[in-house]
């Protein structure tokens, strides 16, 4: 007869292969001619459950709801005790991705009334997410209090999903409400609260109370560290605060947050600032941020370069350069030519000989008439006075 390991290891076979047909004819076999393991005993095959939790989970992935609970009803005759709730859970999730959301609420009923199942988290998270979806955000908030009812606690994943509604019925308020109410709980802030939280307000139009609510949270240290602010920076751009995204990108480098600013984060208002032709606040922020570790990519780089030599600022523009490399920038031929014309322009030749020379040594000049090209533009200065 086959023991449980070989019964185990054809139902994970058969299940990941979705070949359905055999792995129900698997199960009737298990029934049918238990394992010799439970010969001296009068309790069933300890892998018993493992075998048709996956025989449950692989009906019902495949949208196959009646043999899932088909397979559920022969391991509740077969088992030595009640049902823990997730393998009710696997067929109650199911029928919520398949948008069956008033058999969701059927089966429940069955879960509770009928079999006296264990109720958990996951449970009542299946069902505040599919009434979310279906209902509306109020119908979810009933699941919620139905959960705590039952004394089961909620977690992120519940304060989450309510969030997400709260903000996608525009309800922007009552989605903070549950924002403060997990600090309340203790329940803390993971980064996908956060996203939900700034995102929402944000996609709202309240750019400036996610800046707010941000700025809170970072004093209070509850921003979980991998959060990124280039969601909220952006916005801020995009409404024409770049005052307020400046502040912001200062205040989290102000508190040793780094990890919140990302490169693309930290760019966005550094462009930002260039457009609106603040040179001088550009240079001053992403001197804080190299300081920080926070180095633009090279193309944001040669950008920024670029426009301190147009505007005359080539000593602010070579000192980046220099500090940048000091953080792991690596200039290319693009950044050293814009630097030696810019020497050139203000007649600094000797500065513009020295980025020449280390140009030079780098491989960055081609040829022989690369070198006298960008050595003519040093001197075009002196030779028109």
């Amino acid at each position: 007869r086959p023991d449980h390991r070989l019964t185990s290891l054809l139902a994970a076979r058969l299940a990941a292969s979705r070949r359905l047909p055999s792995l129900r004819r698997l199960l009737q076999l298990v029934l049918s001619r238990p394992c010799p393991c439970a010969d001296d005993s009068i309790f069933a095959c300890p892998d018993l459950l493992p075998t048709f939790r996956k025989a449950i989970l692989a009906f019902a992935t495949s949208g196959d709801i009646p043999a899932a609970s088909e397979a559920l009803a022969s391991l509740r005759r077969a088992a030595d005790s009640p049902l823990p709730a997730e393998f009710y859970n696997i067929i109650l999730h199911a029928l919520a991705r398949l948008h069956r959301h008033d058999d969701a609420i059927r089966f429940y009923g069955e879960m509770t009334s009928v079999h006296r199942v264990a109720l958990d988290a996951y449970t009542f998270n299946i069902l505040i997410n599919s009434s979310c979806r279906v209902e509306g955000v109020d119908a979810a908030m009933r699941w919620f209090e139905e959960m705590r009812r039952r004394s089961c606690a909620p977690t992120g994943v519940s304060f989450n999903t309510l969030m997400r509604g709260f903000f996608r019925e525009g309800r922007y308020k009552e989605g903070l409400k549950v924002a403060y109410e997990m600090l309340q709980l203790g329940a803390g802030l993971s980064v996908a609260s956060m996203e939900i939280l700034i995102g929402g307000l944000c996609r709202g139009g309240e750019a400036l109370k996610a800046a707010e609510v941000f700025a809170e949270f970072l004093v209070d240290a509850v921003v979980p560290e991998g959060f990124d602010c280039l969601d909220l920076v952006e916005s801020l751009c995009h409404v024409g605060r770049v005052d307020k995204a400046v502040e912001i990108v200062e205040l989290v480098l102000e508190r040793n947050r780094a990890c919140c600013l990302s490169v693309p984060a930290g760019v966005t208002v550094l462009e930002c600032l260039m457009k609106a032709g603040k040179l001088d606040d550009v240079c001053r922020l992403m001197g804080r941020m190299v300081g920080e570790g926070i180095v633009p990519d090279t193309i944001s780089c040669n950008c920024i370069i670029e426009s301190f030599c147009e505007a005359g600022m080539i000593s602010d523009a070579n000192r980046l350069r220099i500090l940048t490399k000091e953080k792991g920038f690596a200039a290319d031929a693009a950044t050293y030519s814009m630097l030696v014309q810019g020497f050139g322009r203000q007649g600094r030749v000797k500065e513009g000989e020295a980025v020449l020379d280390e140009m030079l040594d780098l491989g960055f000049i081609p040829n022989i008439v690369a070198y006298n090209r960008l050595l003519d533009s040093l001197h075009v200065r002196r030779s028109l006075q």
